[in-house]
């Protein structure tokens, strides 16, 4: 029987993507470094990230929830993705480095970075599901063999002991780094397999879309507060961590409103098709090394001076012009990819090796007793 594809899963992916876009334009812009504080632009500011932060912990939830029936390791799909990261890192690194911006050339640690960045930590988040990736097959099996009360008991556990209470006592007990860890990406991805297994009552949008926006309101109204008492004992962005509950509630109330959301609309299907493949090559080009820091850099820190309503407006429009910049190039990426048949030629080596291996397993005499 074939699966009906969730098209808006695929659709919080590009709404995800956007958002961390905008996230970036605050922060590696210069708005945030430029903006007044408790001035009408700062509030402007922060609403916005209250609004766009929970989007990483979407990105997490959702592989969760379309993944946890997997029960092998597919090679060729992280061969690819690191393949796909490969390709903009060196591309990058042999433009910009040509030409050498900022006085920087071809060093031993950017193409160190360019060749592994895995290992040099170049993309935080790829890094961490790079490393989870390879953990899915034994958490699925974890999920699966649970029952429903047991699944109910983790999810509970997942949030009080490791979102709620570390926020209460302003500790990170547990090394979580604010939700910049490998082991929360771990937990997000048990969050998302719990609601797979569970989630069998169709719900209203609606009223998930309140929910996120009352999370994000209450992460932003904090924020003004601690900010205006002056006080240095608490962090103005306590409930603004990746880990938070505000921010982890926001996310799984979208996430939730994703899977429940049915989009019908052929135009909006087909606009959904085509961009969300696309989604993570946004993610690995605007924040690339050599983007991020000679393009992005405070390129929008201008921004600050403008009116309430028309800051709101400049970082959206940007965001979205950044979306679709990325998009565009990595169509051309994408149809190379295609063209060389990569990921055909990827499946037929994993299975050539793991054919080989069975066989080796087959062949080898039974030990001596």
């Amino acid at each position: 029987m074939e699966v009906k594809r969730q098209y808006g899963i695929d659709l919080l992916r590009i709404i995800s993507m956007y958002m961390i876009i905008v996230l970036h334009i605050l922060m590696q812009g210069g708005i945030f470094g430029t903006v007044k504080t408790l001035s009408h632009q700062f509030d402007v500011a922060w609403i916005l990230e209250a609004l766009c932060i929970c989007a990483v912990n979407c990105y997490a939830l959702i592989s969760g929830y379309v993944s946890v029936n997997t029960e092998k390791l597919r090679l060729h799909k992280i061969a690819a993705l690191w393949l796909q990261v490969v390709f903009y890192t060196v591309l990058f690194t042999a433009v910009f480095g040509a030409i050498q911006l900022g006085g920087k050339g071809y060093t031993y640690e950017i193409l160190k970075r360019s060749i592994f960045p895995v290992y040099t930590n170049h993309y935080w988040y790829f890094s961490c599901y790079f490393a989870l990736f390879f953990l899915i097959p034994f958490l699925n099996k974890m999920l699966n063999a649970l029952n429903k009360k047991e699944l109910k008991t983790l999810f509970l556990i997942i949030v009080i002991l490791f979102s709620t209470v570390p926020t209460i006592f302003r500790e990170d007990a547990f090394k979580l780094s604010r939700g910049y860890s490998v082991i929360w990406l771990v937990f997000l991805y048990i969050l998302g397999g719990i609601t797979k297994k569970l989630h069998t009552v169709k719900l209203k949008v609606l009223p998930l879309l309140f929910g996120y926006a009352a999370c994000s309101a209450v992460a932003f109204i904090s924020l003004y507060a601690i900010t205006k008492s002056g006080t240095e004992k608490i962090s103005n962005q306590l409930l603004y961590g990746y880990s938070s509950p505000t921010i982890l509630l926001a996310a799984y109330f979208l996430f939730l409103a994703a899977i429940n959301i049915n989009i019908k609309f052929k135009p909006a299907i087909s606009m959904i098709k085509a961009f969300s493949p696309l989604s993570f090559s946004v993610y690995i080009i605007h924040t690339n090394y050599w983007i991020w820091n000679f393009v992005m850099k405070k390129r929008f820190a201008e921004y600050a001076q403008l009116s309430p309503v028309k800051l709101a407006a400049a970082v959206l429009l940007t965001a979205l012009a950044i979306y679709l910049f990325c998009s565009a190039i990595d169509v051309i990426r994408f149809y190379i990819f295609k063209a060389v048949r990569l990921s055909s030629w990827l499946e037929k080596l994993e299975n050539k090796i793991f054919k080989r291996q069975n066989i080796k397993d087959e062949v080898k005499p039974p030990e001596k007793v």
